[in-house]
């Protein structure tokens, strides 16, 4: 790890707690004086903080205090959602996707030298335990194997020996589905696009071929679970945290309040995930 990215790593480590403390600060100083800046008013020196329509005069110290205190949110909270991002896309979805470094390359530079791009689209999938929406997951069929690009990491690589079958499927919302069957020790594969799409239909067919060059057939593995218990029990609870958020943010005064249309918004995403893309 170079020195840049560890100073990254530390900074994005602080970002999320630093915002933490500074929130509930924020809240301490509230409550203590019933109400903040933002919401109150000055008028002929006298200054006033405001909650939800009632007003309560305080000294310019504090009034300036809780209006300064209160703007560093905005300066904190975008840190830690920055810091949050870089964690989730450099070091947990690579983890839970189980790509590595150095191999995880190697495969990806034998692939894409083995010959032109054959196709190259978006779509859709779940790669480990992450699963990505339609569009972002980037997928290149090679002669030599298949090489899946997610956003903001490390592509992943797959020789044409590591898929040994792929299985439509189908599900509420999402419809007719892939799901790839790969060697012993790669992640869960699914793509989100019916077999019938030029994506699996270009793999088939190099898998065809490469299997009459070697005239075998591909090996037929055991149903590989999309999901394991521990991943499916962690998202659960992302989910149940997520709406207590929500319920906390129902009461957040001003300008606090502003943050629940954007907490509803990801735990009714995160939820809809949960319901519509585990399936085991």
């Amino acid at each position: 790890m170079t020195i840049q990215r560890r100073i990254l790593l530390v900074l994005a480590v602080l970002a999320i707690p630093v915002a933490f403390v500074n929130f509930f600060w924020v809240l301490a100083d509230w409550g203590k004086l019933e109400g903040d800046a933002s919401g109150g008013y000055q008028r002929d020196g006298h200054y006033f903080v405001g909650n939800h329509g009632k007003y309560r005069e305080v000294t310019q110290g504090e009034w300036t205090w809780s209006r300064m205190h209160t703007m560093s949110l905005l300066v904190t909270h975008p840190l830690a959602i920055a810091g949050g991002a870089y964690l989730l896309f450099m070091y947990v979805f690579p983890a839970a996707i189980g790509a590595k470094a150095e191999p995880g390359e190697e495969r990806v530079s034998d692939i894409v030298a083995s010959g032109a791009p054959l196709l190259r689209a978006r779509t859709g999938g779940l790669v480990g335990s992450v699963s990505m929406s339609v569009g972002l997951l980037r997928v290149e069929v090679y002669p030599g194997g298949v090489v899946l690009r997610p956003p903001f990491m490390k592509p992943l690589g797959l020789f044409l020996s590591d898929i040994r079958a792929i299985t439509p499927k189908k599900a509420f919302i999402i419809g007719t589905f892939s799901e790839f069957r790969l060697a012993p020790g790669l992640p869960a594969l699914v793509l989100y696009t019916p077999p019938t799409s030029s994506i699996v239909r270009q793999i088939e067919r190099l898998r065809t071929e490469a299997v009459l060059d070697a005239g075998g057939a591909p090996n037929m593995p055991d149903d590989l679970p999309l999901l394991s218990p521990v991943a499916r029990g962690i998202w659960l609870a992302s989910v149940v945290v997520s709406w207590v958020l929500v319920g906390v943010a129902v009461v957040l005064p001003r300008p606090l309040g502003i943050l629940f249309p954007v907490i509803f918004l990801i735990a009714s995403l995160n939820t809809f995930h949960f319901v519509f893309r585990t399936r085991r």
